[in-house]
């Protein structure tokens, strides 16, 4: 394959905008700064999304192959080329099928952005703050059973409570195993989400979502997650689950520990936004509950938020609207997440000289126009 120049202006190096274009050969970065430069467009890193429930349609929970296809596509076009899978709360006899189509996908070279893993977030949560979760479906920790999900899909993040019987020594066995705990869906106090953290866990999932709040007296997990500086924050940036006011505030306290999320369920990416929803929607997404989509914002019937319908590049401007540095927010949607998920340095969550070539090219109104999966292009 020949070496090939995006023609962009500028290029997203390590956090530092780099006046010229970028030239990508054999799937790989080959060179940045290049003269001339290109007349507009900013390249960056492409997206690394770590929960993504579901897209454009398709729910992982019940999506095969052909579906974990459609979504990457539409994902791909939000300028998201990794993602992880993420399982919600579901059925016992649910995740044995969801994990075997999880793990295909991971597997296959999908048409636009790739799994690189799996995030259970549940069964292992609090029943005080299920969030959307069905509380009948929640379990209690067990390692046994966490072995042989491990073992049979590439799981990434489990997201737990930390204060439930058996949680701490559960995240010691998943921390050994090289899984990434994230301590979400919670009512621990500040104490307990300490413990949790020594005992191995690194990130908070949805931060201020689906957790006890903070007072003056009582940091609980949102607040000793903002205080350590060993653990990545996530943030869902639809405008609709954090404040505006919040989320500046939580971004000034978590600096590079700051990670955009979108946690989009099967309505991101749809032409059903902000539409009522008919009661055929009341199918194995969300429980057989179903939901309502207005003002952006999808919620169960009795109000509770279930998920977002928000993508990444959306979220990306929403925060960068706050007057956010735009370096700092795309930081946070490539470069902590493939820290937080050990995999930088393999071309993932950054532009760099031999790495894979997982590149966004970003109009002026960070739009996406272009993007490359390992160098080929899968949008634009």
């Amino acid at each position: 394959m020949s070496p090939r120049a995006l023609g962009v202006a500028e290029a997203l190096v390590g956090g530092t905008r780099i006046v010229g274009d970028v030239v990508v050969e054999g799937g790989v970065v080959t060179e940045v700064g290049v003269r001339p430069a290109g007349r507009t467009g900013l390249a960056v890193p492409g997206f690394v999304d770590v929960q993504v429930n579901g897209f454009a349609g398709v729910d992982f929970i019940s999506a095969d192959l052909d579906g974990y296809a459609e979504a990457s596509r539409a994902l791909a076009r939000t300028g998201v080329t990794s993602f992880l899978t993420t399982l919600p709360t579901a059925a016992p006899e649910a995740y044995g099928p969801a994990l075997a189509a999880a793990g295909e996908a991971a597997a296959t070279t999908l048409p636009g952005a790739q799994v690189v893993g799996v995030h259970l977030e549940g069964p292992f949560l609090s029943p005080d703050r299920p969030g959307a979760h069905r509380p009948e479906w929640l379990q209690t920790p067990d390692a046994d059973l966490c072995d042989r999900w491990i073992d049979s899909a590439p799981i990434a993040v489990v997201t737990l409570a930390p204060e439930i019987d058996g949680a701490l020594d559960l995240i010691a066995h998943l921390h050994a195993r090289g899984v990434v705990v994230s301590l979400g869906h919670t009512d621990a106090r500040a104490a307990t989400a300490h413990q949790g953290f020594d005992a191995g866990a690194s990130m908070v999932t949805h931060l201020w979502n689906a957790q006890r709040p903070i007072t003056s007296r009582e940091p609980a997990v949102g607040g000793v997650g903002l205080a350590r500086t060993d653990v990545v924050v996530g943030i869902i940036g639809d405008l609709i689950h954090v404040a505006a006011d919040t989320l500046r505030l939580s971004i000034a306290a978590a600096g590079d520990r700051f990670m955009l999320v979108t946690d989009a369920v099967w309505l991101a990416g749809t032409d059903r936004l902000d539409r009522p929803l008919d009661d055929d929607t009341r199918d194995t997404r969300h429980g057989n509950r179903g939901v309502t989509l207005a003002n952006g914002a999808v919620r169960l019937p009795d109000g509770t938020l279930a998920g977002s319908a928000c993508s990444m590049d959306r979220a990306i401007r929403n925060i960068v609207g706050l007057g956010l540095p735009l370096e700092q927010v795309i930081g946070a949607a490539t470069t902590t997440p493939a820290r937080a998920l050990g995999v930088r340095g393999k071309g993932l969550g950054e532009i760099a000289i031999g790495g894979r070539a997982d590149l966004v090219v970003l109009d002026d109104g960070l739009d996406v126009r272009g993007v490359l999966v390992a160098g080929r292009d899968v949008f634009g």
